[in-house]
């Protein structure tokens, strides 16, 4: 979602995954289109395919 690049931003760890925004309705958009694409398992698994390891 290039649209909400610098927008939405994440402040991630180890053990828990945060994104925030004080645009409530750009953090909407992205919530709702990261459930969807967590829940398409052929989505997900291509992109955890490509992930690159820090």
């Amino acid at each position: 979602m290039p649209e909400l690049k610098g927008i939405v931003k994440f402040d991630s760890e180890a053990s828990m995954f945060c994104a925030y925004s004080f645009d409530k309705k750009a953090l909407e958009k992205f919530a709702i289109s990261f459930k969807n694409t967590c829940e398409d398992e052929s989505t997900i698994t291509d992109l955890f395919s490509r992930a690159e390891l820090d």
